[in-house]
């Protein structure tokens, strides 16, 4: 089997054995690329942020600071596309836009973007079927995992810190900044329980 790992300001997600317990050669690279990882704070706001592993660990799907949502295989370490809400955003072309900066973000790798700001949470379900995603744009959508097709869009009333599911009962909750969690069936991509009370300092998990 295999694990994933994002680290803070890193763009890209490393891949680990089990079995061994050590690093694998496949890294998973923001757009698909070969370039060399940047995990140094000019990174920030193209880091990896949340990612999920499917059940079959041939698929890991990541997303990331400025709200792109991508597909990878794990094994080839290829990207197999983004899951796209928001057209890609556009460059400036002015003249204080130097050609370092005009070069990065999706609009430079020609993605579009699944959240308006940071994801925050990934989840695959059990059949390998669906992907969910939270962002920092206070939605909560549900994806075609192989199709990369949004199938819903549930609207939050507070912008989610963290998204944990369960695969045995196709369950996922999402906690927010108000410290609210709400649990939402994956399968029937809808609301089941609101849990606002009783969480004091934060939800950490």
């Amino acid at each position: 089997g295999s694990l994933a790992s994002a680290h803070e300001n890193c763009s890209s997600v490393f891949t680990w054995s089990v079995r061994d317990r050590a690093a694998q050669r496949v890294v998973l690279r923001r757009g698909g690329g070969a370039e060399k990882s940047d995990c140094s704070a000019r990174a920030a706001p193209l880091a990896a942020s949340a990612l999920s592993v499917s059940a079959c660990a041939h698929f890991c799907v990541v997303g990331y600071a400025d709200g792109l949502l991508q597909r990878f295989h794990m094994q080839a370490g290829l990207s197999r596309g983004a899951y796209a809400r928001l057209p890609p955003p556009t460059t400036s072309t002015t003249a204080t836009t130097t050609p370092s900066t005009a070069a990065e973000g999706p609009a430079a790798e020609g993605l579009a973007l699944a959240h308006a700001g940071c994801v925050s949470g990934v989840f695959v379900d059990q059949a390998g079927a669906v992907v969910a995603s939270c962002g920092a744009d206070g939605a909560l959508r549900f994806w075609a995992l192989h199709a990369h097709r949004l199938l819903s869009e549930e609207p939050l009333p507070a912008p989610p810190r963290l998204l944990r599911g369960c695969r045995a009962a196709n369950l996922l909750v999402v906690a927010d900044a108000a410290d609210a969690l709400r649990v939402f069936d994956v399968g029937a991509r809808r609301l089941v329980r609101v849990f606002l009370d009783g969480c004091l300092g934060g939800v950490a998990d």
